[in-house]
């Protein structure tokens, strides 16, 4: 029998109940991550070998840190797109669970962009962004 087929057939109050229990248990799932992200965080300033496991390949995707930081690592982690605009950023960040809004992509590009974190290839392109020469050639690192 179907796993639908089961839950029809059980009582309407036993499926609120069920549905209420899973709400808690995500709801202390969710509580758990958010504490050992901000823990994690609390390591990043104090200990350089919690920054260095963000630059290996297997975490570079873990949606933590600054959002500077994040928006490197999703563009080394990806050597085959040359330039990058802020939505498309947002998507891939989103998409590993950032947080973020667009505007705060792109807010923080054109910043890095200023402090030559990042390129801006084609002037009349503003909005364009890409990884320094000396960036891409650290593949995951």
């Amino acid at each position: 029998m179907s796993v639908v087929q089961d839950l029809l057939k059980s009582p309407p109050k036993d499926l609120l109940n069920e549905l209420n229990q899973i709400r808690e248990r995500e709801r202390l799932l969710a509580q758990e991550r958010e504490l050992i992200e901000r823990v994690f965080e609390i390591l990043l300033e104090n200990d350089e070998s919690a920054s260095d496991l963000l630059n290996d390949p297997e975490f570079a995707l873990v949606p933590i840190g600054p959002l500077r930081s994040q928006i490197l690592r999703v563009m080394k982690a990806n050597p085959e797109r040359k330039t990058w605009i802020a939505k498309r950023m947002h998507e891939e960040l989103s998409a590993i669970g950032s947080k973020v809004t667009v505007d705060n992509v792109r807010t923080t590009m054109r910043r890095m962009a200023a402090n030559k974190e990042l390129l801006q290839p084609d002037p009349a392109m503003k909005l364009r962004f890409a990884l320094p020469p000396k960036q891409r050639a650290k593949r995951g690192g």
